[in-house]
């Protein structure tokens, strides 16, 4: 009924059975020499590339020789050619990682000049100097730069009570805080630079593939 209903030969059914009590499986076997690297390597090499790409971090070319040679290393194995790994998982391919969001690539040089071109606009009308932005007591009005998020406009009485005190809101161009807050730019961009190569490079490292806590706490703290 089979053969009938699949348009299979019942000659052809027939070795298919028998090579699945023989062997446990009908997959045709690989032609030529096996491959130096044993199979269930390349799928622990392939489960290790997809397991840290969703967890954001994409490895490089750099990354996954290390991870090979140690492979090869455990196990006696020669050097090995190039561009095996890749033709035969056609499913793992090198592209360009997007590290930071699409919207947040989206912020272009026509918001940043506007930023400033406010702050000088507010600076020169309101006479302000350097000297005017740090004690409480200070002459106002001041300047009060701050980031884009809607939480900040939702509550109308915010803004109605910072010009009653003379504090000059001045808001940064939405999704571009990495590029023109202090902070980011100065102490977390590089913090968080150093961190998640930190953690690329833990998990790269023989050992286990996820980090604990205690991991995480002493890689935040080394950075």
């Amino acid at each position: 009924d089979l053969s009938r209903i699949y348009n299979v030969p019942y000659r052809s059914l027939k070795l298919y059975i028998k090579k699945m009590r023989d062997t446990g499986s009908i997959v045709p076997k690989r032609r030529g020499p096996p491959p130096v690297l044993p199979t269930q390597c390349e799928e622990r090499l392939q489960t290790w590339i997809k397991y840290i790409q969703t967890n954001g971090y994409p490895i490089k070319r750099h990354d996954l020789l290390v991870k090979v040679a140690e492979f090869c290393n455990a196990r006696g194995i020669p050097e090995l050619a190039e561009g095996w790994f890749l033709k035969r998982h056609p499913l793992i391919t090198q592209r360009q990682a997007q590290v930071i969001s699409r919207v947040r690539n989206e912020v272009d040089v026509n918001g940043i000049r506007t930023l400033f071109f406010a702050m000088a606009k507010l600076i020169i009308e309101e006479r302000l100097d350097g000297h005017r932005f740090i004690p409480a007591s200070v002459q106002l009005p001041v300047v009060l730069v701050f980031d884009g998020y809607k939480s900040h406009f939702s509550a109308l009485a915010v803004m109605v009570r910072a010009l009653a005190l003379r504090i000059l809101l001045v808001c940064l161009p939405a999704n571009g805080t990495h590029l023109v807050q202090p902070l980011d730019v100065a102490v977390f961009g590089p913090f968080k630079k150093v961190f998640r190569q930190d953690i690329l490079n833990f998990m790269v490292a023989p050992g286990p593939f996820t980090i604990s806590k205690k991991n995480a706490v002493e890689l935040a703290s080394a950075a």
